[in-house]
């Protein structure tokens, strides 16, 4: 595994982590923006980020460049509209904007600016045939456009993701896109390949495909295992992790024979207080399951 990682809540990095992270052997630590913080705060600048790219309050005077709901709506909730080459054009200068902050910082020249959380998208005339992973991927060509006029050597994940789970069928992934694999409605008490879990059976049943059109170079997992807010449905108090060694030691497996370069769980809700009232233990197995891969 060319990357061993964990993402965490922004507020949580520090000392701790840092310690923490070299103990567990990781490679990479990520950042997570915080949700309750406001779009423009230096904290929020990757991940779901369309509504930097494309702000919000530029409906009244541009509402083209905005999603078509179901109902022939234009709505500046959720996206845009990807055939719309204004909005488009918009999206790569903020991307660029966006890139000129955190290339300073982004040695690996892999970014992130992810599509809408759990967002539609657009059902235009024009955008009715893509489907929502068409959608994003034109996005995702557009804004690595931007980004690489800052810098020439990025790459830009593709997320495979709720409704971006399945593969792009019409648009195809330029240099540069890389998949990042993300089973967020997964049964996580349940090995990923278990055939007995319904659910994990949903989440899997697209992988080849996905690994087909994007390749394995440079895919990354972007796993829940160690994800204590999501086991407590993102909602404090958050009690001790369910840590399912069986299962993450399985998947670790599952995922390195499908030839994925890195993996990646998020950490959230796991920091210096957690490990005081419950310890380490869950952390540091992680970390050794992760470097035994090969």
């Amino acid at each position: 595994m060319k990357r061993r990682g964990m993402l965490i809540w922004s507020f949580d990095f520090g000392e701790y982590w840092i310690d923490l992270a070299a103990r567990m052997g990781l490679t990479v630590l990520g950042l997570h923006p915080i949700p309750d913080i406001p779009a423009e705060d230096p904290r929020s600048l990757e991940v779901h980020a369309m509504h930097l790219l494309l702000p919000r309050d530029g409906f009244r005077e541009h509402p083209d460049w905005y999603r078509m709901d179901e109902c022939g709506v234009r709505s500046n909730d959720l996206n845009c509209c990807p055939s719309c080459g204004e909005a488009l054009d918009h999206i790569e200068r903020k991307a660029e904007a966006l890139a000129e902050q955190l290339a300073p910082y982004t040695t690996s020249h892999r970014y992130s600016f992810w599509t809408s959380d759990s967002g539609k998208f657009c059902r235009c005339e024009k955008c009715r045939e893509l489907s929502p992973s068409d959608q994003a991927l034109i996005l995702y060509h557009r804004i690595l456009r931007g980004i690489r006029r800052v810098d020439p050597q990025a790459t830009h994940s593709f997320l495979a993701y709720q409704n971006t789970l399945q593969a792009p069928r019409k648009i195809r992934p330029e240099e540069g896109i890389f998949l990042e694999y993300a089973p967020i409605d997964r049964d996580s008490a349940f090995a990923l390949d278990d055939s007995s879990c319904w659910k994990n059976v949903c989440q899997t049943a697209p992988l080849r495909e996905l690994l087909e059109v994007f390749g394995t170079k440079d895919a990354q997992v972007l796993e829940y295992w160690m994800d204590n807010s999501r086991f407590y449905g993102w909602r404090h108090p958050f009690g001790e992790l369910p840590f399912y060694q069986g299962v993450l030691r399985r998947d670790a497996a599952f995922y390195a024979s499908r030839g994925f370069e890195s993996v990646t769980s998020f950490g959230c809700g796991l920091n210096a207080a957690y490990a005081r009232d419950y310890g380490e233990a869950p952390m540091l197995e992680y970390g050794r399951i992760l470097k035994e891969l090969p």
